[in-house]
């Protein structure tokens, strides 16, 4: 008999666009975290074939103050544009608490 394991990891995100600088490809949509993650962490990128890769990353806090929760991008670092098109899903092996994506 053949039991699937749950997968562990936690989708964040499916990419709807993503745009790159110096510091890495920063993915869209922006997500609203209640505690965003300092530092790097890993995440696995899943194309639309099925096909997994394992890549750093960061978030980038777009809001801070307020009532509201912290907007936040995730920005995958040591991939290309290409390497993200849109539709590919983020996943981490860390939950996000968070409330949804805007």
């Amino acid at each position: 008999m053949i039991v699937a394991m749950p997968d562990p990891r936690t989708r964040w995100l499916v990419v709807e666009a993503a745009f790159a600088d110096a510091r890495g490809v920063t993915l869209q949509p922006r997500i609203v975290v209640d505690e965003p993650i300092r530092g790097e962490f890993d995440v696995t990128l899943r194309s639309s074939d099925g096909r997994e890769r394992v890549a750093r990353a960061s978030m980038r806090v777009s809001h801070v103050r307020g009532a509201l929760a912290p907007f936040a991008m995730v920005c995958v670092h040591g991939v290309t544009l290409e390497d993200v098109p849109a539709g590919t899903e983020v996943w981490a092996a860390r939950p996000l608490r968070y409330s949804g994506h805007r």
